[in-house]
Formats: structure tokens, sequence, C-alpha cells
């Protein structure tokens, strides 16, 4: 798989670090190789994408690869337990794993970043906890934030692990809280009670704020904290400070999807379509309706690209939020990754391109193309991920699934 990319390392939140540790969550050197497993090398096409938290910005998609391992190595077959239910992260100590197995094998995994293209992938470390990890963890480069459970589950806790796998601090998480978090500034954001936001330094709180229950991250952009919330559909926005309110603007649905920054708006999906709003004022730009966002937005300089309700792969201009295709299925479970010269989305069955030399010219005609089958792998249960120009996604019954080139 070649890829023609320009990288950018944007340290998008930093946690802090405490001594205080908790005894509950042992940190265990692993290597889960077996040498008697055989690591499948089938020739499947595919390509790479963008990060959430260390942003990669790559200039041009190909079109060939190869399948080259997966993690865990000895999940087989859909009818096996979930051990990867979220999205990794990466960063440059190599690729955190989030484990959602059976009890003893939960936590969050590292991946060296040197691992070979066919090699059984041998542990770093796994930081082990109680619960399984289904929400996608976060990492600034050196330090990694994760929560296990979810909601409606007791004990669960927000830990931070630093790059030796070892417990930093860790704070509760309320059982009928959301648990919704983000880092920033050294400094850890999460919704650790119903309804309310609070500010973490080391383990120590520094403000809490009531936003209302939001299920996803919050939009840490230009020193403020913007939240949506379903019950009243709201985008509220606090001062990173001090946690006091700037403003709040009414949505015209339920958000569906966490607020993202494209260029100097605030965009978020709802149950009925696609909204942006400015910064200041928080006053409506455009809206877009007709459909459910199903999936995260994945937003460049010029589109925005998610997947509706209906399967669709819809991508609007971000000028003005008008609609140039929606006709293409897709799946609900993985948000798509924007390229300069395509847009790279999943089906159940497939990785698809879809040019944007076609959004250009005549999106009506637009025609995606296969560049992977993974039937033979399981669908996508969770967003894809790029690292050292490999892709990696969590499919239903596989693990996490690295795909790359074969020429490696």
């Amino acid at each position: 798989m070649r890829i023609n990319q320009l990288v950018v390392l944007i340290p998008l939140a930093v946690v802090a670090w405490s001594t205080g540790c908790r005894n509950e969550t042992a940190v265990e050197p692993m290597n889960d190789a077996d040498p008697a497993a055989t690591t499948r090398a089938q020739a499947q096409p595919h390509a790479s994408g963008e990060l959430r938290w260390y942003r990669y910005v790559p200039h041009s998609l190909s079109d060939a690869g190869v399948y080259q391992w997966q993690y865990p190595i000895d999940q087989r077959g859909t009818t096996q337990e979930a051990m990867v239910a979220t999205s990794a992260v990466c960063s440059p100590l190599g690729v955190h794993v989030p484990l959602a197995g059976e009890p003893g094998r939960r936590g969050v995994a590292l991946l060296p970043a040197n691992l070979a293209a066919f090699d059984n992938p041998n542990l770093t470390w796994v930081h082990k906890s109680p619960l399984p990890v289904l929400v996608s963890p976060q990492t600034d480069g050196e330090r990694l934030a994760y929560i296990d459970g979810s909601l409606g589950d007791d004990g669960r806790r927000l830990r931070i692990v630093g790059a030796d796998g070892k417990l930093a601090w860790d704070v509760s998480v309320a059982t009928p809280a959301s648990g919704a978090f983000v880092l920033t500034d050294e400094r850890v954001l999460v919704q650790d009670q119903p309804g309310k936001f609070t500010l973490f330094d080391e383990g120590e709180q520094v403000w809490r704020t009531s936003v209302g229950n939001t299920e996803r991250p919050p939009l840490i952009w230009r020193n403020q904290v913007w939240t949506a919330t379903k019950e009243p559909p709201s985008l509220d926005c606090v001062a990173l400070d001090d946690g006091s309110r700037v403003m709040t603007a009414s949505l015209v649905a339920a958000p569906t999807t966490a607020p993202v920054a494209g260029g100097d708006r605030v965009i978020i999906g709802t149950e009925n379509g696609v909204s942006a709003y400015t910064q200041h004022g928080a006053a409506s730009v455009w809206h877009n309706s007709g459909y459910s966002v199903e999936t995260d937005l994945a937003v460049s300089r010029q589109w925005i690209a998610f997947v509706t309700a209906d399967e669709k792969l819809t991508v609007l201009r971000g000028e003005d939020g008008k609609v140039v295709c929606h006709e293409i299925p897709a799946a609900t479970s993985c948000a798509p990754l924007i390229f300069d010269n395509a847009i790279l989305f999943m089906t159940d069955e497939s990785l698809m391109t879809l040019p944007v030399s076609s959004l250009l010219a005549d999106a009506e005609q637009a025609e995606p193309a296969r560049c992977a089958d993974i039937s033979w792998l399981g669908p996508p249960v969770a967003d894809m991920i790029v690292f050292q120009q490999h892709i990696y996604v969590p499919l239903e019954g596989s693990g996490l699934v690295r795909f790359g080139d074969l020429e490696e």
C-alpha cells in the first residue's frame, strides 16, 4: 500500500500526571504470540486514513494492500466473544488496543510501533481493568486515558496510564453518568456525574459544571468546551478556564454525533440532518435536513462525510451544507475518512473508495471502487484509524485487523 503522505502530528489533548495509584488494576508484560498459530496473509487490497486524536493528514490514497495480522491472534470466527469492541488509538509508542473480552482479558494493550508486516503481534504491555473497555481510549502521545465499563455499570473509573503501562491516577465515574471525556492541556474533562462535566488536573477537581447529559466527547476548541445534549436538544458552550457558561444554541433535533470544528464553525450531526454554527454567538450558518446521521462526521476543508441511519454514505459541501452525494451503501458502524483524492468508507463486506474527482464533476454518476474484501474477516464494529501507513480496523470476530503493503 503506497500513500503519498504528509504527516502532521497535532496533539489535540494532553493528560497530566499524579503518583496516586490504585492497586485494583494490574500491569503485566504480555506476549500473546502463539508459534503454532498461522498468520493469514491473503492478498486483500486496502488503504489508509486519518486519526481521531493524533491526526495524520494524507495527501492521497492508494488502492492496493494486504491483510497482515490481527490481534488477538486467537480470535477466530464471529461466534466468539468480541475482544475489541471499539476503535484503537495510536501514538509514537505504538497502537493502543481496547480489550473487552472475558475477565482477565480487559483493559488496554500496547502493540509496539515497529511490528513487521506478517509477524504475530507481541505486546509491550497491557493495563488491565475489571470491566471491558467499550469506549475508545485517548492519548496525547505519552499518556493514555480510558474508562472501563459503560453507562449503568458499577465500579467504572477513568484511568490515566503512563508510557510504561503503569497507572498515574484515576477517578471514579458514577453509574448513571455517560463517562464522555476528552484530554486537554494536561487535564481531563469527563462527565463523571449525570449531566455534569468535571475538569481534573492530576486527579484533583478544578471545576464542575452542569451542561445536561451527553453521550459523545466534548469539543475543546479555542479555549472553549462545546457539548451537545439531547434533552432539550442543544449545543452548549462553556469556558475551559472556569466552566462558566458562554452560550447555548437550540438544535433542530437530538444530536447523534460529537461537535467538530470545521474552519471557523462548529458542525454537528443530528436525528434530522447536519447543522453548522458560528463560534461567536452560536448563530446558525446552515442546516441540511431529511436524514439521521449515524456515524461521526469526517470534516475536511471542502467536504463533510458521514453515514446515515439508512446506510448511505453522504457527502456535503462544507461551505453551505449542500448534499453532493447520498446514494452509496455504507456500513453505519464505521465513519468514513477523507483524503485529498478519495473518501474511504466501509460496507459490511468491503473497504471502498469514492474518488473526490467524481464529486467535483458529476456526483450523481460517482462510482465507488472496492479496495478490499473483508467478508472472510467480518463486518466492522467501530471506526478505522491509520498509523505509519497501516490501517487498523476492529472487525466482528477478528479483533483488531491491520492491512498494509504486500511489498513490506
